[in-house]
């Protein structure tokens, strides 16, 4: 029983490693170079984390390509791209990002970076779930998601191996246990995580245990949080009118993640199970329900504080869920296959583009700050001019407004101090940490909100 385990996971992986050479290669020089990174501690290392950035880059990209060759393969081979070619083309394309990363500390370039990395696994997860989605995905999820677990319990293991030798023979740093975490991450994660991608036309089925469990657990739950949620919406957007609690929003983006994970696994047993129609059929009208919701709260949120990162991801989560719930709906969910490649995009349209989580909640702030300075003789040809004779709400809301500009990276403005200590200075009075919302007051008064076209 062992061996035939052992000969068959050692089957699948020299399998995997041939199908995603090029990805092999770059997960080794990522571990090399990482390595390089950890142990350098002059300015060299540089050199070693541009291009550990960019191995992890060509790693995602190589499978990335790999799929689309496999899914349309004639039309490569129209273009005479063969699988010799298509190695040789994988590895000089997954090196040209080294040539554009550059600035690798900033928040700008983290914000990008990130939003690459997600947007390719994004698009991993849809072209190689493109045919039998829901049995595709749920066999890809489960088994990333195994491998992820034993990675980890392993690595701890190892790390409490190297911590009994620390203590024999103290290390002078902390590479050991880094390059350890790195060798887990990259040779033992990476390498045995593409075992997990189904090979192109494949229909993997998972055991009746795990739907079951979602259908006994997970389905339940999510109901319940719907009522919940549902009735404390409804609660405070007609009856009460007072403000949702802190982070509701946050909860509901919660329930919304949920609801899409429900449908993508359990669209392959809509004949088997009557509760699971029902969710189908019914969730994507229901979901509106969450999603009105969760307008009005951010609308309540970012009319009193203004624009933040989180909110605007939110905003555009919740307009994901509307095309989301629209696909759930109309012609049998035909198209909800489609929906991490709509995840995809809507990540690099919000860490790429100019309408990114930075610009423009920072904008949104400024503006804010600049109209309240104006209306307190503050701001004259664009330069801000001290004054202390103010109300204490309007000191509250300068300070609030300068903190979360500043707190974004926002001091390429040009019109803020560039540290807090200069606040008075500038301002005319001392920062004020917390902004209260007057005990008071129950209800929205229109008088304490702002709104602006940007």
């Amino acid at each position: 029983m062992t061996e035939d385990f052992i000969y068959d996971l050692a089957g699948k992986l020299i399998f995997s490693m041939n199908r995603f050479f090029p990805s092999q290669i770059f997960i080794n020089m990522l571990f090399f170079s990482g390595s390089a990174a950890i142990l350098n501690k002059y300015e060299q290392n540089d050199i070693f984390i541009r291009a550990s950035l960019t191995f992890f880059l060509g790693f995602l990209f190589c499978v990335f390509g790999k799929l689309i060759h496999e899914k349309f393969e004639k039309t490569f081979l129209k273009f005479k791209i063969n699988q010799k070619n298509l190695k040789i083309i994988l590895l000089i394309c997954g090196l040209v990002p080294f040539f554009f990363i550059y600035n690798f500390r900033s928040i700008y370039f983290k914000v990008k970076y990130v939003g690459f990395v997600l947007s390719i696994i994004s698009a991993i997860f849809y072209i190689s779930s493109l045919y039998n989605f829901s049995e595709c995905f749920t066999y890809l999820f489960l088994r990333i998601t195994l491998i992820g677990i034993i990675s980890f319990l392993i690595m701890i293991a190892s790390c409490t191996t190297l911590y009994i030798f620390n203590l024999i023979k103290n290390f002078s740093n902390f590479a050991p246990y880094k390059i350890n975490l790195l060798f887990w991450f990259t040779v033992i994660f990476l390498t045995f995580g593409t075992i997990a991608i189904p090979v192109n036309g494949s229909k993997p089925k998972e055991s009746d245990f795990f739907w079951k469990a979602i259908l006994k657990f997970l389905l339940p739950i999510y109901f319940i949080l719907f009522f919940i949620f549902t009735l404390y919406g409804i609660k405070i957007v007609f009856i009460q009118g007072t403000e949702f609690f802190e982070n509701f929003e946050i909860l509901l983006s919660v329930l919304f993640s949920i609801y899409i994970f429900l449908t993508f696994i359990l669209m392959q047993y809509e004949n088997d199970k009557k509760s699971v129609k029902i969710f189908l059929n019914l969730g994507g009208y229901l979901n509106f329900i969450l999603i009105f919701i969760q307008f009005f709260a951010l609308n309540q949120t970012i009319t009193r504080y203004g624009m933040n990162s989180m909110k605007y991801i939110m905003i555009v989560e919740s307009e994901t869920m509307i095309i989301t719930s629209l696909s759930a709906i109309f012609k049998k969910r035909k198209y909800v296959k489609h929906i991490p490649l709509l995840f995809s995009f809507a990540i690099l349209f919000i860490t790429i583009t100019p309408f990114n989580i930075l610009d423009v909640p920072i904008r949104e702030q400024n503006l804010r700050l600049v109209k309240i300075l104006s209306e307190n003789n503050m701001f004259e040809e664009k330069k801000i001019v001290p004054n202390s004779n103010i109300s204490q709400r309007n000191k509250e809301k300068i300070s609030l407004y300068y903190k979360n500009i500043i707190h974004m990276g926002g001091k390429k403005l040009g019109i803020l101090p560039i540290d807090n200590k200069d606040f008075e200075n500038v301002f005319g009075f001392k920062f004020i940490e917390k902004y209260e919302i007057p005990k008071n007051i129950k209800k929205l008064d229109v008088k304490e909100t702002y709104r602006y076209d940007f």
